[in-house]
């Protein structure tokens, strides 16, 4: 936020729109203040009541008084944010300009300002004139559900893609998540640091994230498509060594990419059905069975003769 410390009215904007790119130490506006220009006049008076101490023949607890009340009205100055560089010109001068200018504190874009114009409005302590972001690191927000949380911690390293550049990828890292889990969606919300040094990303922007997480190098994977959702529970239909077909439920890792990490039900070996084709052809066949886990119950055996099928081995 940029705000002054003083009260005054802005005679010049040199940043007037929203939108704009500025960099540290661009001049902003140019302030007139009546304060402002008091506190500078009672600093040259003060620093030419040292000099005259100084050349004559002043006891030195004077001089050092003197010298206590100048570094007093410098200090007053600074607090008001006026730069070494703006005092110098002060003294070398000798006398106190009618406006002065106010500087970006920091490089970024104007995302926010006051009112319509700037120039002419009067300002008080504390007013936020302009709001500056700097857009070279930006923050994403990222949906996890509970069951991923025990993959995911701060400090886990991201990758991010937007549609509007296809094929470029960039890298990040979570910062910190929300402290509660959305009592709808059942998910928790994570921030995810973002390096966009070339400024190609753009607040509100819809983005992808992915994880990469450590030590599921091992996971059984098998293609999403394979997996058969029905309430709380998730079921796979596995060919057995006798030629015949078993739904099985199965507990669900990650998804990432078309596949499926299966942590509990799948062992590495098995073969599972991916084909939609086989799913719907064998419908009738498969029906009670299935049903029956869905259930809770243990399934019968699966048919002798099943329709033709497309297999995934992991």
């Amino acid at each position: 936020s940029v705000n002054t410390k003083f009260e005054g009215w802005i005679e010049t904007a040199h940043v007037n729109n929203v939108g704009e790119s500025v960099a540290r130490g661009d001049v902003l506006f140019d302030i007139y203040s009546p304060q402002l220009v008091t506190t500078q006049r009672e600093y040259l008076a003060a620093m030419a009541y040292v000099r005259q101490l100084e050349a004559s023949d002043a006891y030195p607890d004077a001089i050092e008084r003197a010298r206590s009340l100048l570094e007093a009205a410098r200090e007053r100055l600074h607090y008001w944010d006026i730069t070494e560089e703006q005092i110098d010109a002060l003294e070398r001068s000798g006398s106190a300009p009618r406006t002065i200018r106010f500087f970006s504190p920091a490089s970024g874009f104007v995302v926010e300002k006051m009112g319509d114009s700037l120039e002419g409005m009067r300002l008080q302590p504390g007013m936020t004139v302009l709001k500056i972001a700097d857009h070279s690191t930006l923050w994403a927000q990222a949906e996890f559900f509970e069951s991923d949380l025990r993959h995911v911690r701060e400090g886990s390293e991201a990758r991010i893609e937007v549609d509007a550049f296809p094929g470029r990828r960039w890298s990040g890292r979570i910062l910190f998540f929300r402290s509660a889990v959305d009592p709808e969606t059942r998910a928790l919300t994570a921030f995810v640091e973002v390096d966009n040094a070339d400024l190609s990303l753009r607040p509100m922007m819809y983005v992808d994230v992915a994880l990469r997480v450590e030590g599921a190098s091992d996971a059984v994977l098998i293609p999403a498509e394979a997996v058969l959702h029905s309430g709380e529970r998730s079921v796979v239909i596995v060919e057995k060594d006798d030629g015949l077909f078993e739904p099985r439920e199965v507990s669900l890792g990650l998804a990432t990419e078309g596949l499926q990490e299966i942590t509990e039900g799948l062992s590495p070996g098995e073969t599972v059905v991916v084909s939609s084709q086989f799913l719907i052809d064998s419908e009738s066949n498969l029906k009670a069975a299935t049903a029956q886990l869905l259930r809770g119950d243990e399934p019968d055996d699966a048919p002798d003769d099943p329709m033709p099928q497309h297999h995934h081995h992991h």
